[in-house]
């Protein structure tokens, strides 16, 4: 009987483990909120061509390591910061969203902002490309109503603001 329920035990964790695989997170899923890891692993199992970006992709650690660690003025460093993950109220509706940057197979230097809803049954929204370099930025001393930006790192970049009968339209160079 114990032999069973070890193998059993493996086999459970196996299958775990290639199943994140296989939905692209490559990056540890504590950073998402867990609430959201349903929705992202069903988009991620519907578009096969598709993984979750991660930090190696923005080939920017002096970046990275500046975001996470320095304060300047009202700017308080951000030790969780990722270039291509952001959660907050991006449309106003008083709900938690999600932005996650994918990466599409066959292509070099670029992803895509997927935004998940914190409203039940909301349909994910998938941006344009954007250039590796540029990161998405939520949080921290912004005007209200707060947005969703993507830009390079210490640029003005452009923000996602909601547009009317749902998802979002880029104004870029629209910040504060």
């Amino acid at each position: 009987m114990m032999g069973v329920r070890r193998v059993l035990a493996v086999a459970v964790g196996a299958v775990a483990v290639l199943g994140l695989a296989g939905w692209g997170i490559t990056t540890p899923p504590r950073y998402v909120p867990q609430r959201f890891h349903p929705q992202l692993r069903l988009w991620l199992a519907q578009h096969p061509g598709y993984r979750w970006a991660d930090d190696a992709d923005c080939a920017c650690e002096d970046d990275l390591r500046m975001q996470r660690t320095v304060s300047v003025g009202i700017w308080k460093a951000q030790p969780d910061y990722h270039p291509y993950l952001a959660y907050g109220d991006f449309d106003g509706d008083r709900r938690e969203d999600v932005a996650v940057g994918v990466k599409p197979s066959g292509t070099s230097g670029t992803y895509r902002v997927l935004i998940l809803s914190g409203r039940p049954a909301s349909k994910p929204f998938l941006s344009q490309p954007f250039g590796q370099r540029e990161a998405m930025f939520f949080d921290g001393p912004r005007p209200e109503p707060k947005r969703l930006m993507v830009g390079a790192f210490e640029t003005e970049g452009g923000t996602f603001q909601p547009a009317p009968g749902g998802g979002y339209r880029f104004v870029g160079d629209d910040c504060c």
